[in-house]
């Protein structure tokens, strides 16, 4: 069973309502098609502010 963030599920909630009509399985087909779901976790695992990695 894979772990996903709390961050990872709103995300791909809020893109799916805006741009696929409320499909998230559209939305997250999507992201992961272009690797955002990558991009996104590894923004996650540093602080936004220094980009130092959060324990």
């Amino acid at each position: 069973m894979s772990k996903v963030s709390d961050s990872i599920v709103l995300t791909t909630a809020i893109i799916s309502a805006r741009f696929f009509g409320g499909n998230q399985a559209a939305a997250m087909l999507y992201m992961s098609e272009n690797n955002m779901l990558l991009c996104l976790r590894s923004l996650l695992l540093t602080d936004g502010f220094t980009g130092w990695p959060t324990r």
